[in-house]
């Protein structure tokens, strides 16, 4: 009988961690623009970046 590998990898998320729904956000060229510029100043994503600010907003 062969030996199994090791699987490799990051492990599975559980159902409830995992981010599955998406948004669409239309902004003007220029306004995406300046989105990013934020974003890579506080070394984030754009997704991750505007997450943050919608936490910080409920608050």
């Amino acid at each position: 009988m062969k030996k199994q590998k090791a699987k490799m990898g990051r492990p599975p998320l559980k159902a409830e961690d995992r981010k599955d729904a998406c948004v669409t956000l239309r902004l003007k060229q220029s306004e995406r623009k300046r989105l990013e510029a934020d974003a890579k100043a506080k070394r984030m994503s754009l997704s991750s970046y505007l997450l943050e600010c919608w936490q910080k907003a409920r608050e």
